[in-house]
């Protein structure tokens, strides 16, 4: 269980994040805020907390669709038809719901391996791993090839999976893994990910793990870390494809 000052941690990063107040993130109503984090970002961020919804969207989202959405109880609000309703916009274009957890020091299971840290001198090797992985899989790992926080697990002299985090704020480690199609089963991503874990606890980081409920077995892999819900979230594209 999250101790009560990295509950308080988490909930003070959300509300910056959408310039709310932590009353907001832990009531009962639908709030509707413009994007503060998300700056000029061209979609919206629907946010459910316990009994609390809220949605961040752009500075140019019109009124009548932001008193539809205060108008909404916190369900309904999180809801993909009622969204791809009030914003006029094709149900595909909802994305999620997504598991948001957190992990603490004191939550946190990690596992011991042969995971390091990888270095400038191993990027052909990452390289390699996303090409393998494909580019799709790589870009929803979140992993940079570049990035210096990466750690990798090898097998065999090949580079088989890899754990990075993405620094939010300079409070949150967010999470990212990827595993070879050819290694996978093995236990490999949670090796690296509890690496990437500890690194960024030892620099007072707190580890935050995002992934689509669809992907049971992310889920899952959260739960064997340590990781505990704290949120959901529904991604929406606004805009239409252009063709």
């Amino acid at each position: 269980m999250m101790s009560p000052d990295t509950q308080k941690k988490i909930d003070a990063y959300w509300a910056g994040y959408f310039g709310c107040s932590d009353a907001d993130l832990n009531g009962k109503e639908t709030k509707v805020f413009t994007h503060q984090a998300l700056g000029t970002f061209d979609g919206a961020l629907v946010f459910r907390r316990k009994d609390a919804c809220i949605v961040s969207v752009p500075a140019t989202t019109p009124d009548i669709e932001r008193s539809k959405l205060r108008g909404a109880t916190p369900a309904d609000a999180f809801n993909a038809a009622f969204l791809s309703r009030t914003f006029v916009i094709s149900s595909d274009k909802v994305t999620g719901p997504a598991w948001v957890g957190f992990a603490d020091r004191g939550g946190f299971k990690p596992v011991k391996s042969d995971a390091r840290l990888l270095t400038p001198a191993d990027e052909a090797a990452t390289r390699e791993l996303a090409e393998g992985c494909g580019e799709t899989a790589w870009k929803q790992s979140k992993i940079a090839v570049d990035r210096l926080t990466n750690f990798g697990l090898f097998a065999g002299g090949k580079l088989v999976a890899a754990s990075g985090y993405l620094n939010l704020a300079g409070q949150l480690a967010y999470i990212g893994v990827i595993t070879h199609p050819d290694h996978r089963g093995k236990g490999y991503a949670r090796m690296v990910a509890s690496a990437s874990m500890s690194h960024a606890l030892e620099v007072h980081l707190l580890p935050m793990w995002r992934t689509l409920d669809a992907h049971a077995s992310a889920v899952k892999l959260a739960g064997t870390l340590g990781f505990e819900k704290y949120a959901a979230t529904l991604d929406v594209q606004l805009t239409e494809d252009e063709f």
